[in-house]
């Protein structure tokens, strides 16, 4: 079965490159594409990368609306990149593309555990950056390629940009690099005797880099070079720092790499190495709305939508003054932009690592806030905004961890593709993107508004020159969503009606008219329009259930029928219902699966696809020559032997192969190895796995492991709870 990856071998040509004249210090091109709602998409068991793409962007094609996503927060890490090949994600990026998912943010670093630099900071513990750093980062095509292939953060980088760049806007220097493994140190003020980072630098043994900050900073001078060199309208990134400490550590040092002071050789701090000052939200715990009030002096509670979506400006302001301490202000040095790479509050409540109070969290604040943080976020020049995450970890009621209910939609692991379950803040998540997007904070028509105390929001333009107005009753109680309120728009802006849409809009596209005078408000935002919404017409396209039939004796397929597809359109002509993959009813279907698609179209420039399986299996005892979907190999020793055309995840694999009567190749001596190795091109799973207990390698079809053939690779990873399945590599057979 085909390993669902493909070596490839890439001719370059080689250019001379010099360093950029420039860094940030001297110039930040102010973003022109306006604001992004977007996700952080995750990987889920069972969905490829396009199908979770599709949820996000939304697919008519597939009856999916998705979640208003204009861009995604990705990574390509340098670990990744190792096993899978440099070029396995171009055409994900470029279905992407297709989806309007574009100025996409990316996170870069993780090096490969081969990659590593061979140091510990800390005794015992291995640094987590790359090796070669203080390398030179060109060489002026000494060795084939116009970087340094000795740094090899240079060297990843590089390939993974100019591969990439078309698709890539933002590029994320690694992921909460000041994350403080000891809850103990980040958070502290300066002048603290323990260990704050204001005043000391941050111990590579309590923090994720497990190195000096120094590295960090020349990470980012050497992502800088490497990155507007290749695309000087890219935007280098810094998100994610934790702590405001971590970000004045890194802005106060240099790269140099003896004590991060000012040389020749290291001129400038991490500041002169990013354009985008990055943050995750997450107001539940970040001191948004639960906070030392020094008045009390105590802890003060105000866990409401209103407050968690204030966290956005009042973290940004925070972060904004560490900057203009070195500068960063518009004056000395050019102004960062902004970008909001996780944020979200969890969909139950959690109580605190002590359980001795409750953290933010619900439904219904869930999917106020959700409204609130996208609104504050245009308000407040945030150029995108990615929640954490796409899908829930767990299921609500089971899961033990507020992180794990942070999801537009619910858990999708064990769920088939396209049968998602969308969640409530999912809904108001595009509800807002629908009304919101393309939109800019209109200041003064807010201030014309004269929105009474007690009411949020404000006008939002349209590139029409029309208006969007986004209005609530500010919730003020703690653990409450309980706000009411009633505003009248002024005389002056001359509406005796307007349209109101709800939060679920997305869903029902309703909207009704009411009076411009006394509109009732509660805490959950509404949008208000003067001119009505006319939804779009729609196709339902609805494909019949998977079809299973048994061949005859020595045939090599059988004859199927199915019921046709139902389908109906809201447009008024033009409904057509096309095959376009796969055979009509009643046809001779061929041994294995079968995927059999419908198109249907109309008149108002709807198309809609279903799909649907037909399985043809071998009967019992019959071993055909002919399999759909596969390719014979040969036969030896009274076997034969197939390899998929398609592509498929081990599970899958293995699933594929029993159902036309076979299974993952077991194999059992030299003889057997040889004849597989010298009959296939790619990396491909065969039968070994230790899927039921970690370490105790099983084949699929429960023969005793008698013959091994482990390839000792410079570059393969050991054995993991996390890789289960056992490939061969077709160069040795190992």
């Amino acid at each position: 079965m085909k390993q669902f990856f493909t070596l490839f071998l890439l001719c370059v040509s080689v250019g001379l490159f010099a360093q950029v004249g420039y860094t940030a210090n001297d110039q930040i091109t102010p973003y022109t594409g306006g604001f992004r709602p977007g996700v952080n998409p995750a990987y889920y068991n069972g969905w490829t990368d396009q199908q979770i793409a599709d949820l996000a962007a939304g697919n008519s094609l597939f009856g999916v609306p998705g979640i208003g996503a204009k861009a995604l927060r990705t990574a390509i890490s340098d670990d990744f990149i190792t096993q899978f090949g440099l070029d396995y994600l171009l055409p994900t990026y470029s279905y992407y593309e297709s989806l309007g998912l574009v100025d996409n943010t990316c996170i870069v670093g993780f090096p490969h555990p081969t990659h590593k630099e061979q140091v510990e900071y800390c005794s015992g513990i291995q640094s987590e950056m790359f090796d070669g750093l203080y390398e030179d980062i060109w060489d002026g095509g000494l060795n084939g390629t116009p970087y340094n292939d000795n740094n090899l953060f240079a060297a990843y980088l590089y390939e993974v940009v100019v591969r990439y760049k078309d698709y890539i806007t933002f590029w994320e220097i690694w992921n909460e690099p000041g994350l403080d493994y000891t809850g103990n140190c980040g958070w502290r003020e300066p002048g603290d005797p323990v260990c704050n980072w204001w005043d000391n630098n941050p111990d590579p043994c309590d923090y994720k880099l497990r190195a000096p900050i120094y590295s960090y900073v020349r990470t980012l001078r050497i992502a800088y070079d490497i990155i507007k060199t290749l695309d000087p309208d890219a935007y280098v990134v810094v998100a994610g720092v934790g702590f405001e400490s971590f970000l004045d550590a890194a802005l106060r040092n240099t790269d140099n790499p003896v004590d991060g002071s000012v040389t020749a050789q290291y001129p400038h701090g991490a500041g002169a190495y990013f354009d985008v000052m990055g943050f995750h939200s997450y107001p539940h715990f970040d001191g948004t709305t639960i906070y030392y009030d020094n008045t009390i002096p105590g802890l003060a509670f105000e866990r409401n939508s209103d407050r968690a979506a204030f966290g956005i400006p009042f973290k940004q302001n925070i972060r904004q003054a560490v900057l203009d301490n070195y500068g960063y202000d518009g004056n000395t040095f050019p102004k960062k932009e902004w970008i909001i790479t996780e944020a979200n509050v969890a969909r139950d409540v959690y109580q605190n690592a002590g359980g001795n109070f409750n953290y933010l969290g619900g439904e219904e604040v869930q999917k106020n806030y959700i409204i609130k943080a996208v609104a504050n976020s245009i308000r407040y020049n945030i150029n995108q905004f990615h929640v954490f995450r796409l899908a829930e970890r767990e299921y609500s009621g089971t899961a033990n961890y507020e992180f794990d209910v942070m999801g537009l939609y619910q858990r999708l692991d064990e769920t088939a593709p396209y049968n998602q379950i969308l969640n409530i803040e999912g809904m108001a998540y595009k509800t807002a993107s629908d009304c919101l997007y393309g939109t800019t904070w209109d200041e003064g028509k807010t201030n014309q508004m004269n929105l009474p105390a007690g009411v949020g929001g404000g006008a939002f333009k349209q590139a029409n020159g029309e208006y969007v107005y986004c209005v609530w009753a500010i919730t003020t109680l703690d653990e409450s969503e309980v706000a009411n309120a009633n505003y009248t728009f002024p005389a002056s802006f001359g509406y005796s009606n307007i349209y109101k849409k709800d939060w679920d809009f997305s869903q029902t596209f309703a909207s009704s008219q009411i009076s411009a005078n006394n509109i009732a408000l509660t805490g959950t935002p509404v949008f208000l329009t003067e001119n009505e919404f006319v939804p779009p017409a729609s196709i339902t396209l609805t494909c019949p259930a998977d079809v299973t039939v048994f061949a005859s004796q020595n045939a090599n397929g059988a004859t199927v029928n199915y019921n046709q597809p139902n389908v109906s359109t809201t447009c008024s002509s033009g409904l057509m219902m096309t095959l376009t993959g796969g055979f009509s009813s009643g046809a001779t279907f061929p041994l294995g699966v079968t995927q059999v698609e419908y198109e249907a179209t109309d008149d108002c420039g709807n198309v809609v696809i279903c799909n649907f399986n037909v399985t043809v299996q071998a009967p019992v005892g019959g071993c055909p020559s002919v399999i759909a979907g596969f390719t014979l190999l040969g036969e030896h020793n009274n076997h034969k032997y197939f390899i998929s055309n398609g592509i498929a995840r081990p599970a899958d694999a293995q699933i594929a192969a029993q159902t036309v009567g076979g299974h993952l190749a077991v194999i059992n001596d030299q003889a057997e190895n040889t004849f597989i190795q010298q009959n296939t091109s790619d990396l491909v799973y065969i039968g070994l796995n230790d899927v039921a207990t970690e370490g105790q390698m099983e084949w699929i079809n429960g023969d005793a492991l008698t013959y091994t053939n482990y390839d000792l690779c410079t570059f393969c990873t050991g054995n993991s709870a996390d890789d289960d399945y056992v490939v061969m590599h077709p160069w040795n057979g190992g």
